[in-house]
């Protein structure tokens, strides 16, 4: 009887098959005992009686590496002298800054502070964090976990301009008038031939368009799938005038082995309709540009507005050092942690915030083991942004659900270990992706920032 293989989402830029092969169930068992969740953690609650959508209440801090860049201070002093305004309104303790230590786990970052897993108190360390620099200064680890109980983002930018770019795009933002008309985008690409998009269009798209399109019809939604969602489409949304207030992407991306020079530029760039899949492209080499849309895309004269976008698909937020799905702990995904090039170019051009992922997405994002689509969470979090929600107590789902399989992996590991029987095996294995595929959910931007929409 030959083993059964289970597969993995994410293509390969370099050869146009699948990023990582398919594995035996043998592996697994390595890979969930490794993976074993060993930090406890508390579900997002802030101290009760304060408003978590008033940062007079929920207060606002930033978190730098042990030695932040003062040019980069600088540059982003006029963000950090707009918020301490609004979260010092009524209590001027509600604004804080932070240094991470190199090296601190989550748990020590917490005891040098006097905290640990519990509900949030903003006089010791406020509800919205800004954590700034990149994953080798400040690791993608303590921005998940973290995560949970706090409302938590990253800024990282290649130059201090960008970061002044950010700030000064943010403040503007605040300041508009509210939208009467916004406007809600899908872009739901399925290749040929390939069930991860099918399935991502089928149980996670349209479900969520047709629930936001019932819900709220004050909001103009705007949806492109399957073959019609091509590189041409994206580019003119994005590139050509008005762009949506908020924008839903699904989608394979790419991904490159760290030796790729395409890696730091291309790596969570999004595969569009325009390709012809897996046995379309077989033995043609690298997937080129045309297919893709990537950083480089977006023109430096592109002006987003306020925009929050939330793509789903693999590497769109960054790249983790290991690859935690080898069968070995020495295999690397990126020579170093990184944050990718296309959200920093959205929110360098305008965008408030990016959702993404760090790593591989699983179908366990909206496929729940035996129980169908389960997109509610996803659709929590959409329906929260429009309503005007910060963008990091919008996510709150995305902690709850982290914290909860933490927890329920933690206890998994626990029973009937080495029982041999396939079955047990597997569902382990998918609640142990499924906990793994929740805690990369991350938000590049401001969490405090909302969309500017009318009552």
């Amino acid at each position: 009887m030959s083993e059964r293989l289970l597969h993995f989402n994410g293509i390969d830029g370099s050869t146009g098959d699948y990023a990582l092969p398919p594995r035996s169930l043998g592996d697994f068992s390595a890979l969930v005992a490794r993976g074993t969740p060993g930090l406890p953690v508390a579900p997002r609650r802030l101290k009760f009686g304060l408003d978590p959508l008033d940062l007079a209440d929920a207060g606002w801090g930033v978190i730098w590496a042990e030695e932040p860049s003062p040019s980069v201070r600088e540059a982003l002093q006029p963000l950090l002298d707009h918020r301490r305004e609004q979260a010092c309104r009524r209590n001027e303790t509600y604004f804080k800054e932070f240094n991470y230590l190199p090296g601190e786990t989550t748990l020590e970052f917490w005891r040098r502070h006097g905290l640990g897993p519990n509900v949030v108190d903003p006089a010791k360390m406020p509800y919205y964090l800004l954590i700034v620099g990149e994953p080798t200064q400040i690791p993608f680890e303590l921005q998940a976990e973290l995560g949970v109980p706090h409302a938590v983002g990253r800024i990282s930018f290649d130059s201090p301009q960008g970061y002044a770019d950010y700030g000064r795009q943010l403040i503007e933002a605040e300041s508009r008038t509210p939208s009467s008309a916004p406007t809600l985008a899908f872009f739901g690409v399925e290749n040929p031939d390939d069930e991860p998009t099918r399935l991502s269009v089928e149980h996670l798209v349209r479900p969520l368009e047709l629930d936001v399109a019932t819900r709220h019809p004050d909001w103009r939604v705007r949806t492109v799938l399957r073959g019609a969602a091509d590189k041409a489409w994206l580019s003119q949304l994005l590139g050509g005038g008005v762009p949506p207030t908020l924008l839903f992407t699904a989608s394979h991306a790419l991904r490159f082995h760290p030796d790729n020079p395409r890696q730091p530029t291309h790596q969570g760039a999004l595969l569009c309709a325009d390709w012809p899949g897996r046995r379309g492209w077989k033995g043609r080499g690298p997937i080129p540009d045309d297919f893709l849309f990537s950083g480089e895309d977006l023109a430096s004269s592109t002006r987003l507005q306020g925009l929050v976008a939330f793509h789903f698909a693999c590497y769109t937020a960054g790249t983790p050092h290991r690859d935690p799905y080898a069968d070995t702990t020495a295999k690397l995904a990126a020579h170093e942690p990184f944050v990718s090039h296309l959200p920093k170019r959205l929110l360098q051009s305008g965008a408030l915030a990016v959702i993404g992922h760090v790593d591989v997405t699983l179908e366990q994002s909206f496929l729940w083991l035996d129980s169908g689509s389960q997109a509610e969470i996803f659709l929590s979090t959409l329906e929260a942004l429009m309503a005007g929600v910060p963008v990091g107590h919008a996510m709150d789902p995305f902690g709850e659900r982290f914290g909860l399989l933490g927890a329920i992996v933690a206890e998994a590991s626990r029973s009937r270990q080495g029982n041999g029987f396939e079955a047990e095996d597997l569902r382990r294995f998918q609640l142990w992706a499924a906990y793994q595929d929740a805690r990369n959910y991350v938000i590049l931007g401001d969490p405090a920032v909302s969309l500017k929409v009318g009552c």
